[in-house]
């Protein structure tokens, strides 16, 4: 018994040493987001597959930067970020929130990423047509 116990902890041990297996089945993705060659400040992306059985993986974009941890697959991308506009207002007067990204890359999304089961996933996004600058 003490020797499957120890053959087993060894299948593991190289699992994770050699074989990129993190026991979560979740992998590091990382990236920057620019909309119109600026950093988008802040937002959130989204990674989405088309297995409905696959819950979405989400994560904030700071600074530009965004990092995720999503299984492997092949990957909507719905990328969001919204500031307080100047000119629309609601009916007390105070500024609301207004979308700053194309639907292109939301609500419409032509964004894709394959995740890989490695922690090499690198995908950066450079977005055009801003309604803000």
């Amino acid at each position: 018994m003490r020797r499957f116990v120890s053959i087993g902890m060894l299948a593991c041990l190289w699992c994770v040493t050699f074989a990129g297996c993190n026991g979560t089945g979740l992998y590091k993705v990382v990236g920057e987001v620019t909309l119109d060659g600026q950093p988008v400040k802040e937002g959130d992306i989204t990674f989405s597959s088309d297995d409905p059985h696959i819950a979405p993986e989400a994560g904030k974009i700071v600074n530009g930067h965004y990092e995720i941890m999503a299984k492997p697959g092949v990957k909507k991308v719905d990328i969001r970020a919204a500031r307080l506009s100047p000119t629309v207002k609601n009916a007390f007067g105070t500024p609301m929130s207004q979308n700053i990204i194309p639907v292109r890359y939301n609500t419409a999304t032509e964004l894709t990423a394959d995740v890989q089961a490695s922690d090499k996933n690198r995908f950066d996004f450079v977005l055009t047509g801003g309604s803000a600058k």
